[in-house]
C-alpha cells in the first residue's frame, strides 16, 4: 500500500485593492448615446515572499475612446497574498 503524499494547499489570506484611479475628462459623454472603442489591458506579477508565501498582483487598465478622444480611463491594481 503506497503512502499518500500531502497535497499543497492554497489559502488566500488577503485580497485588497492596492491602487485605483478613475479619470473622466469628458464627463458629458454619459449624457448621450455612445459606442466607444475599448482598450483593456491585463497584467500579473507573482513574487515569492518565502518558502510558503506568495504575493500575486493583478493590474487591470481600461480606456474608452470615441473618435480618438479619451473619455474614460480606469486602472485598478489588486493584490492577493496567499499562505
Amino acid at each position: 500500500m503506497a503512502e499518500e503524499q500531502a497535497q499543497p494547499q492554497l489559502a488566500l489570506e488577503r485580497i485588497y485593492v492596492k491602487d485605483m484611479s478613475l479619470e473622466v475628462p469628458g464627463a458629458s459623454v454619459f449624457t448621450k448615446e455612445w459606442n466607444p472603442e475599448l482598450d483593456i489591458n491585463l497584467s500579473s506579477n507573482a513574487e515569492k515572499l518565502d518558502d510558503d508565501h506568495y504575493q500575486v498582483i493583478l493590474t487591470v487598465s481600461v480606456t474608452a475612446k470615441m473618435r480618438k478622444k479619451r473619455h474614460l480611463s480606469l486602472k485598478c491594481i489588486k493584490r492577493v497574498s496567499s499562505y
